[in-house]
């Protein structure tokens, strides 16, 4: 919804980059970095108990700590 806001013209938005570099094949927008080499922050991930044990959850979870900061 806030991409199909930002390609009417409504507003603008900050989104991670692998998100936008999809959307942006087929919508009409625009992407900038902020500052010069970007935006880079770290990522927290939270759950209520029980929670990771579930198989998606936990494939997920699995995914991100295979991933290099």
């Amino acid at each position: 919804m806030m991409l199909q806001l930002v390609a009417a013209g409504r507003c603008i938005t900050v989104l991670p980059d692998w998100l936008l570099r999809e959307a942006a094949a087929s919508m009409p927008i625009r992407l900038l970095k902020i500052g010069y080499q970007g935006l880079h922050k770290s990522i927290n991930l939270g759950t209520r108990a029980g929670e990771s044990r579930i198989e998606h959850m936990a494939g997920f979870f699995r995914l991100v700590r295979s991933v290099e900061p």
